[in-house]
């Protein structure tokens, strides 16, 4: 990665190259991995649901729930940006992967789930991650020890396949404002050359 960004991120023109000739393909498999994520569980991008699972039992209002208490969680351990959209992402999927293999989820269910995504997610993306004991004295308030912590995390683990690199819509918004920065910076860098009457190459 180190080499990656001597290579494109000191000289702008190199940057400039990289992103004219790489955007539409980077683009493209973040779509192409989203689709092939949603048809494992029998859907499309146009017309999946999460909960649209025969076992499955927890209804949108309980899930609107938890994306809250997820953001409120994020904030008080000041969580990176991307750990609350990860956090979400393990929350959906851990509903998908149960649903598909037939396993029944009610609403009651949802706290548990909601603390071991957030958990896993702030340890796969935050520099000093929430532990297991605050997870279960902090954010369970014991309903949750935390050895059961550590029980559920190994277990959520195996049902991802041990496979966390997951897409979430703050990927897609990353790679978007990326592009459009760059593409709004170079005209600005120009136009701030011609104020100062520099001679600006067009």
């Amino acid at each position: 990665m180190q080499n990656f960004h001597k290579q494109v991120g000191e000289d702008p023109s190199d940057l400039d190259h990289f992103i004219q000739t790489y955007e539409s393909d980077i683009l493209h498999n973040l779509f192409r991995q989203q689709e092939a994520d949603i048809q494992k569980f029998g859907g499309s991008m146009s017309n999946f649901k999460p909960l649209d699972f025969p076992p499955i039992q927890i209804t949108k209002d309980y899930r609107t729930k938890m994306v809250d208490w997820l953001i409120e969680v994020c904030h008080q351990f000041k969580c990176s940006e991307r750990t609350w959209f990860l956090a979400v992402e393990i929350f959906d999927r851990m509903i998908q992967e149960y649903g598909v293999k037939g396993i029944s989820l009610e609403n009651s269910s949802v706290h548990g789930m909601g603390i071991i995504a957030v958990y896993l997610a702030s340890k796969f993306e935050d520099i000093y991650p929430i532990t297991s004991n605050s997870a279960s004295v902090r954010i369970s308030h014991n309903m949750i020890n935390q050895e059961e912590v550590l029980r559920r995390e190994k277990e959520t683990l195996a049902l991802f396949n041990f496979d966390l690199h997951l897409l979430s819509p703050f990927d897609f918004y990353l790679t978007f404002i990326s592009l459009l920065e760059h593409r709004i910076e170079k005209p600005r860098q120009c136009w701030t050359s011609l104020e100062v009457g520099e001679d600006v190459e067009m």
